[in-house]
């Protein structure tokens, strides 16, 4: 889900106000870490849609590291181990499942203001 609003941004070089645009999107934390033996990602991925006690609140699956960094190119390929922000749709695309409904421990990000 992303939305999109616009807005005025005053230009200190020309001392007037610009139209502009912000997007913010739906994002979630994922923490990864790559296996030392096979040199794959490890992504974790703790959906809150999901009951905490359910099996199906945490999430774990390997991923190579070239889809990896092709679903999430904002994640440094040096970094051994972190935590980064995922959309809806790259965890999609990474293997988690995504239960639709209610989310009630979610971050929004803003992105491409212009």
């Amino acid at each position: 889900m992303t939305t999109t609003f616009k807005i005025d941004r005053f230009n200190v070089k020309s001392g007037s106000f610009e139209q502009g645009s912000v997007s913010i999107y739906r994002t979630y934390t994922i923490g990864f870490v790559i296996c030392g033996r096979s040199g794959n990602k490890i992504v974790t991925f703790c959906n809150p849609s999901f009951p905490a006690r359910s099996g199906s609140y945490r999430q774990q699956i390997v991923v190579l590291p070239g889809a990896f960094h092709r679903i999430l190119p904002d994640v440094d390929r040096n970094v051994v181990a972190g935590c980064t922000e995922a959309t809806p749709a790259q965890l999609s695309a990474l293997g988690f499942i995504v239960k639709r409904g209610g989310y009630p421990h979610v971050r929004y990000s803003i992105a491409n203001a212009n």
